[in-house]
């Protein structure tokens, strides 16, 4: 790609092909529609910032929404067991390892929103366009690198309060 065809930022530029502009001067904004906006300039990465902080946020609430039916499940056995009093009492499963791998999968993607709403906003400044959708994925992105990350600070508390008690 030769210098004339890049501009601030590095997106390429494409020849501004409307009837109206017969001098085929340069434009900065690619002119790929989106399905709602048929008119207007397709802003990528603030569509893919949204896309990856709701991704990330989905896989937050299914992590710790199976954990919380699991505890609830656990709870309502450990209650039988305490009424009938047959057999071993329930053992609790916690599933540790799941919480983990969702929340780390999570983080990875919370960042993948992190960058893609940074760049989405800087493209907006630019364009005027998707600036709510790259806001909106860059909050989220920021939620789901918080949760996990409190969650892991908080175990860290945990554990080191269990080893000095030992």
């Amino acid at each position: 790609m030769n210098f004339e065809a890049r501009v601030k930022g590095g997106l390429p530029m494409e020849r501004n092909t409307h009837p109206s502009n017969v001098s085929g001067e340069l434009d900065n904004r690619v002119r790929t529609p989106s399905p709602s906006e048929p008119d207007e300039a397709w802003n990528q990465p603030a569509t893919m910032s949204l896309v990856l902080g709701i991704v990330a946020f989905v896989i937050q609430l299914v992590a710790w929404g199976l954990t919380l039916l699991e505890k609830i499940e656990h709870d309502a056995a450990f209650e039988r067991w305490v009424r009938t009093g047959l057999g071993d009492p329930p053992q609790s499963s916690s599933d540790v390892a799941g919480v983990t791998i969702a929340s780390i999968v999570s983080l990875a993607v919370g960042i993948g929103a992190i960058v893609s709403g940074v760049r989405g906003r800087r493209v907006a400044e630019a364009d005027g366009l998707g600036r709510t959708r790259a806001n909106i994925g860059l909050a989220l992105g920021i939620v789901c690198v918080g949760i996990p990350t409190l969650v892991l600070l908080a175990f860290i508390a945990y554990v080191s309060c269990c080893i000095d008690t030992l």
